[in-house]
């Protein structure tokens, strides 16, 4: 197996027609950097990759052709819960594991109707679960253990049929 090491370079923007990006489990190294220009992007796996640093969610803003987004298990500085996410309305599965979150899963979180699998462990959530994951009927994942979630269910939790697998 062959892992890649180094930087990213800025002129990975310069790809305008990228569909597919997948930098996972490597030994990169620094920030990632803006990409906000790929608006063909589908497919973003940076999971395992060693940046670090402040993600930049912003360019999550251009982004909405996202189906799949996964940024996890990388030593990101710790940032609130970012709500560009919550505008990416084709995502299926949404993996920010252990990714240094804080705060609390935004209400908006019900706006991703097309997800099948979201995983938010190991971070710094707060609060409670918020009702609207109830709204998020194709869900068949749910992972939000090692976080400071307080509570019980939401009412409305039984929505969620096509769930096989829980993890809190």
């Amino acid at each position: 197996m062959i892992l890649l090491h180094g930087i990213i370079t800025p002129h990975l923007s310069n790809c305008t027609h990228l569909q597919h990006l997948d930098l996972g489990c490597n030994h990169f190294s620094g920030e990632f950097p803006e990409i906000s220009s790929l608006t063909h992007l589908q497919f973003l796996n940076l999971n395992l990759s060693g940046f670090s640093g402040k993600f930049p969610y912003k360019l999550l803003q251009n982004l909405t052709n996202l189906t799949y987004l996964s940024l996890g298990d990388n030593p990101f500085e710790i940032t609130p819960f970012p709500s560009q996410i919550l505008n990416l309305e084709k995502l299926q599965p949404l993996y920010l594991s252990n990714s240094n979150i804080q705060g609390t899963i935004l209400e908006e979180i019900g706006n991703l109707e097309k997800l099948q699998s979201l995983e938010l462990s190991d971070n710094y959530l707060v609060g409670e679960i918020p009702p609207a994951i109830t709204e998020l009927i194709n869900l068949q994942e749910l992972e939000l253990y090692d976080n400071e979630l307080t509570r019980s269910f939401p009412v409305g939790f039984g929505n969620l049929v096509n769930l096989v697998k829980l993890d809190v």
